[in-house]
């Protein structure tokens, strides 16, 4: 998770890590031990979209999509493991939030809610790849 939210704030890159274009690697015991990107096709820089808009998409993409699929797989493998999966990952964030350039990491903590892009409402539209539609779903940091 570290090398996404440090390229956000060290070189203004978001990293669209759909689930579709990350792979995780697991050991024998099946316990993720590396992850990775392929497909750069989405990434995007702060110049191409404004701050805001760049970060909603790095906390979407990271949290919404990749971290809570494989929080769910692992809770699912390995019953009552959530909340110890949800502090490790709010931990994670805030290592981050350490870099002088990523403010935005203690507003995301203490939210109670999160962008979850409504793919379908943007389709209809006609927005997915202009300006896609978010929804607030529950943080799940909050309850780390």
């Amino acid at each position: 998770m570290a090398p996404v939210p440090e390229a956000f704030a060290r070189f203004g890159v978001v990293v669209e890590c759909h689930l579709q274009n990350t792979l995780i690697a697991v050991d024998s015991h099946g316990t993720p031990v590396r992850s990775v990107f392929r497909d750069a096709e989405g990434a995007k820089t702060i110049p191409e979209m404004p701050r805001t808009a760049a970060w909603r998409r790095l906390v979407y993409c990271l949290l919404v999509n990749n971290l809570s699929e494989i929080a769910g797989a692992l809770a699912h493998r390995f019953p009552g493991s959530a909340p110890a999966l949800w502090a490790m990952a709010r931990a994670e964030f805030a290592r981050g939030g350490r870099l002088p350039s990523l403010p935005d990491v203690k507003t995301l903590l203490d939210s109670p809610t999160v962008p979850g892009k409504a793919n379908l409402l943007s389709r209809w539209l006609r927005a997915e790849g202009t300006a896609p539609h978010y929804l607030p779903v529950p943080n799940p940091l909050m309850t780390a």
